[in-house]
């Protein structure tokens, strides 16, 4: 998916998601950029461990945890 595989109505190859991922990435320069496989090879439990919830009124990433796994 992040490669592209969209025509359009004249057969030619429309820009891959990737290339608007790319652009935002040189716009904000976030300090990661995480591309899922398929989707629920991290989205689950793994990753709830590095958020906090919503309503708990911290940061949404627990940023120390997360550095002391990722080891950042």
């Amino acid at each position: 998916m992040a490669w592209g595989t969209e025509y359009d109505g004249n057969w030619h190859r429309k820009p891959p998601p990737l290339e608007e991922t790319l652009d935002a990435v040189r716009k904000y320069r976030p300090r990661a950029v995480l591309l899922s496989g398929g989707g629920n090879d991290i989205a689950g439990d793994e990753l709830l461990s590095f958020l906090n919830h919503k309503r708990s009124g911290l940061q949404p990433l627990r940023q120390p945890y997360t550095g002391f796994v990722i080891g950042t």
